[in-house]
């Protein structure tokens, strides 16, 4: 265990962020599939509905925020699926720490985009970098691993 420690610092980093990952991102997928189902049932009901949750759900649907939102969203979640499996999977492997350290350097910059094309940094907006924060600090520890091992000064 010790030595394994020594041979990939940044594994216990990865393992745990790599799962919390793979869970959210998860349950992220589950609620945009269902979301899908919903607008069709609210855009077939529009006959039934007052007049004015007519007119807001013309507006939703007339800008299209929903449905890049509901992109965006879901394209975030499959690159966060694919850092927590990564991360699970190579965080033994010091050797595979420059894949985790791109993938963890693509989701942060995603979730700062998200942030601010969407209007939603703020002090809480800022904890959703905590996780990428944590994947890309153990991915560099395991690069470093990886660069003594090699021999090789940076």
């Amino acid at each position: 265990m010790a030595q394994e420690r020594r041979k990939a610092p940044g594994r216990m980093f990865l393992l745990v962020t790599g799962i919390i990952m793979v869970i959210f991102s998860g349950l992220v997928i589950i609620l945009c599939m269902l979301y899908l189902p919903m607008m069709g049932i609210l855009c077939g009901m529009m006959g039934a509905m007052e007049p004015e949750l007519v007119q807001s759900l013309d507006y939703i649907i007339a800008t299209n925020l929903v449905w890049e939102m509901l992109i965006t969203l879901g394209c975030s979640a499959l690159l966060q699926m694919t850092c927590g499996i990564v991360g699970i999977v190579c965080g033994k492997k010091p050797r595979a720490a420059a894949v985790c350290c791109w993938l963890g350097a693509s989701y942060t910059g995603i979730v700062l985009a998200q942030s601010i094309a969407f209007g939603f940094f703020n002090p809480f907006g800022l904890l959703a970098l905590i996780l990428p924060a944590l994947y890309l600090t153990g991915a560099v520890l395991n690069l470093r691993q990886a660069v003594r091992e090699s021999g090789v000064d940076a």
